[in-house]
């Protein structure tokens, strides 16, 4: 077995291996990180339902007082493998 943990560039093995598809779609999304002292949050997540245009916000407190919020662009950022190809590092 081989585990291609490359983000959005996995489908890049595709040119590595022979034989090898990766069929994978790509969402585009953002998250932010906030710090709070770690006794002033439970933790837990939190998930909102999605819009009419399929976005969403979830949200996971942590022990460490971190609260991560990511969401989701919805249906309308949808990459395919040939757009994933072309996606600069960032």
């Amino acid at each position: 077995a081989v585990v291609v943990a490359l983000g959005p560039w996995s489908v890049l093995a595709e040119d590595w291996f022979e034989g090898i598809q990766v069929p994978m779609v790509g969402t585009q999304g953002t998250s932010a990180v906030y710090a709070h002292p770690p006794s002033s949050v439970t933790p837990g997540p939190l998930f909102c339902a999605e819009d009419a245009q399929g976005r969403h916000l979830e949200v996971f407190s942590r022990p460490n007082g971190e609260v991560y919020c990511v969401g989701g662009a919805g249906d309308q950022k949808i990459f395919v493998p040939g757009q994933l190809r072309a996606l600069p590092p960032k």
